[in-house]
């Protein structure tokens, strides 16, 4: 579903080809992402704007290209998040939350160029690849931006909280 608010523990799931600006192939991992709101979802502390800069990111993933094919190394990170992969509806502490939405950007870091064959072993000169792509799966399924509803409570979320924190939410 793609309206799942997101929690800690939630996954980054990258796709391995990043095309720009040659096409390099990613040896993938999942992400997880860090929630630091202030409020949690079955133990676990949402997600707002801008974890997605902190956590999510997988370090030591191995890659090549056409022309480098013995691997370097890098880091997957999330690129921008799209209008629907933010709540419109739930706000905290100002930030609004992050929801599963639809597929994003996302981008490779190198840390140690992949080098052509020997005898020339010459570097990669990329030091980034854009245009790859991730998603998010949410590791629970009761709490959705447009409010929710399960046997017990009803939670409808607030147009604006001056206060910046969602008084009715659970912790």
């Amino acid at each position: 579903m793609k309206d799942l608010i997101l929690t800690t523990d939630a996954q980054v799931i990258y796709l391995p080809i990043f095309p720009t600006p040659v096409p390099a192939t990613v040896t993938v991992r999942p992400g997880k992402l860090k929630g630091t709101g202030v409020y949690k979802v079955q133990g676990k502390t949402i997600c707002v704007d801008g974890d997605h800069t902190q956590s999510g990111y997988v370090p030591y993933c191995a890659y090549f290209t056409p022309t480098h094919s013995v691997a370097g190394m890098g880091i997957l990170r999330i690129g921008m998040l799209n209008p629907d992969n933010l709540s419109g509806m739930w706000v905290i502490n100002n930030k609004q939350v992050m929801v599963t939405g639809t597929t994003l950007a996302a981008w490779f870091e190198v840390t140690l160029p992949a080098q052509t064959p020997p005898p020339s072993s010459t570097p990669d000169p990329n030091l980034f690849y854009r245009d790859g792509k991730c998603n998010f799966i949410s590791v629970q399924q009761i709490v959705k931006d447009k409010g929710t509803s399960n046997k017990h409570h009803q939670y409808p979320p607030p147009k604006q909280d001056p206060a910046g924190q969602i008084g009715r939410f659970p912790r």
